[in-house]
């Protein structure tokens, strides 16, 4: 298993909406009854036309050429195929993987998750093995904090969150023995799209920032 996080917010700085998706590296398998773990494990995937990333969480086995049809799209994907896509995937390999999906579309910048076969909005997403030793430190912090408006929107600087989602993905890191290695990021805005892997180590006490380039081109 794994843990992915997703969080939809704005950022108050540069005026914009963006969705920040985060994964740890490690992928666990069983090899003549023992457990065995490696932590390079890519888990956050961006299309070829840079509109569609997902997270996957789930099985360690790599299903990239499953994926194929998805990543080589150039165009917006459909929810019918998204859906087909995946659930086929799960299927065919008798596993449960989740998956935490942001999009692009025409500027507008949505955030969902796949759930009993259809595909649901929200405004932040724990997903994995590690789900149950954060969930509840996400509820207090993006449910019923400053951060939340009444619109239900999070307003809050993408570094901020950021910093926040290491934070938490490094307490499931110390007890799920799941989760471990890197911190990968993916984020999506209505002007650009990168994925960061081997953004920051959970061993670390900290997290580094995004160099200001890097953010500012998300934003311009």
């Amino acid at each position: 298993m794994t843990t992915n996080i997703g969080v939809k917010a704005f950022d108050p700085n540069y005026k914009e909406n963006y969705v920040l998706l985060v994964a740890d590296s490690q992928g666990t398998w069983k090899d003549e009854g023992l457990e065995r773990s490696a932590y390079n494990q890519k888990k956050i995937y961006l299309n070829k036309g840079k509109n569609f990333m997902f997270a996957s969480a789930g099985t360690t086995n790599n299903f990239i050429f499953e994926y194929k049809s998805i990543l080589k799209s150039k165009e917006v994907i459909n929810s019918e195929k998204l859906i087909k896509t995946f659930s086929n995937i799960n299927k065919q390999n008798f596993n449960d993987n989740t998956y935490i999906c942001a999009q692009n579309q025409n500027g507008i910048v949505s955030f969902f998750t796949l759930f009993e076969n259809r595909l649901v909005e929200a405004e932040y997403l724990c997903n994995g093995s590690g789900k149950k030793f954060i969930q509840k430190s996400m509820d207090e912090i993006l449910e019923f904090s400053r951060w939340m408006n009444r619109e239900r929107i999070i307003v809050c600087p993408l570094k901020e969150v950021i910093s926040f989602c290491f934070n938490v993905l490094q307490k499931a890191s110390k007890k799920d023995k799941y989760t471990g290695g890197h911190m990968d990021i993916g984020i999506m805005t209505s002007k650009a799209s990168i994925i960061c892997y081997n953004f920051e180590s959970l061993r670390d006490k900290e997290t580094k920032e995004l160099k200001r380039k890097n953010i500012e081109s998300l934003f311009n």
